[in-house]
């Protein structure tokens, strides 16, 4: 699981850590406290303060949350039936078979880049997904499970 430890209540570091790693103390006493943080978005960054049931970020650093999600996330965020039609266009729209070859080689999609924007875009100008759609699946930020963890 993802950590934030705690030392004075103030994040010093944000590591994966084992439940072994959690009930072995820290020989030098480094951190007082780990926060389990895998499923908050934003991440934890180092300086972030826990108030006692929620870490935040310092006064002044505005948290941005990720828009990074799985490639999985991003096919489930289509419907079937969305589906069934792009991969049917795929063989007649050159276009749509090299987005689907880019998805497949990609380690991970970010809805903010402009090459996965103007793809989704593309889509809907084909008709194969709505412009309603097509921003509903760019703009709505990933859910706990949707989002990428490197």
């Amino acid at each position: 699981m993802l950590c934030a430890l705690l030392s004075n209540n103030i994040v010093i570091e944000v590591r994966d850590m084992s439940e072994d790693d959690l009930s072995t103390p820290n020989a030098a006493n480094h951190w007082s406290q780990a926060v389990d943080v895998t499923n908050d978005n934003p991440t934890p960054g180092v300086g972030w303060i826990f108030n006692g049931s929620k870490i935040m970020p310092p006064d002044g650093i505005t948290a941005k949350k990720s828009m990074v999600l799985t490639k999985l996330a991003l096919r489930q965020r289509m419907t079937l039936p969305e589906l069934i039609a792009i991969y049917t266009a795929r063989s007649t729209n050159p276009v749509i078979s090299i987005l689907l070859d880019n998805l497949a080689s990609a380690s991970f999609i970010d809805l903010e880049r402009s090459d996965t924007i103007s793809g989704t875009m593309y889509l809907a100008s084909q008709g194969l997904i709505t412009l309603q759609r097509a921003q509903e699946i760019l703009t709505t930020p990933p859910t706990a499970t949707e989002l990428y963890r490197e």
